[in-house]
């Protein structure tokens, strides 16, 4: 009888230690990024059934596969004041930023359409899991301190929790334009370079807790 309650107490106990360490593992804190490049819209997004769009920056135009999409939400660029003082800004100003387009939380297979400084190419960010403010920043180099600096947040993103970006942008060859980061559930940095990486040649991969 003794023995039977220690065996019961024991997995009572293995059942405890299981549901905690599942409650601090919860697939909801954690994350996997794949990010690949592409010559034109993925064949997923053209083609998916109730595809819920996030933003439509006026580079992405009125395309077919944008007017069948079941959901799609306009987002203001820029209100026309910060329009006007990035005009009048010019290129080799490294300090001048503008105040970023931002979208609310992309979930549940929705998709976020940003637009970069260039186009004719597409980078695709699927993300499962959460990650946390995203923003796509834009870069130049600083010939006084041979570095990489950012010249703005062009737009920013509160959260993805299994949803995508779709950004239409160029993949230059040498110095990168523009770089994408985000944070995870505990504030660790992560960053991605937008450069020429041979179109659908490579695809990137981010987890949680990885480099």
């Amino acid at each position: 009888m003794t023995k039977n309650i220690r065996t019961r107490k024991r997995a009572v106990l293995s059942i405890c230690v299981l549901l905690a360490g599942a409650t601090v593992m919860s697939p909801a804190e954690g994350f996997d990024v794949r990010i690949v490049g592409h010559a034109d819209v993925p064949e997923w997004i053209r083609e998916a059934d109730g595809l819920h769009v996030v933003g439509v920056p006026e580079p992405f135009g009125d395309a077919d596969w944008l007017r069948e999409a079941d959901t799609v939400d306009r987002l203001d660029v820029r209100d026309a004041e910060n329009d006007a003082e990035q005009e009048e800004a010019p290129d080799e100003d490294l300090e001048r930023t503008a105040a970023p387009r931002v979208y609310g939380p992309v979930e549940d297979d929705a998709v976020a359409l940003l637009a970069g400084p260039e186009e004719g190419e597409y980078l695709e960010m699927r993300v499962s899991g959460t990650i946390y403010d995203v923003e796509h920043v834009v870069l130049a180099w600083d010939e006084e301190t041979n570095s990489l600096v950012e010249i703005e947040v062009l737009n920013r993103i509160e959260l993805i929790r299994d949803g995508s970006l779709l950004l239409k942008t160029y993949f230059p060859e040498g110095i990168p334009r523009e770089k994408i980061r985000w944070y995870d559930a505990e504030g660790k940095l992560y960053r991605h370079l937008v450069q020429e990486a041979g179109i659908g040649d490579r695809v990137w991969t981010y987890r949680e807790g990885g480099p």
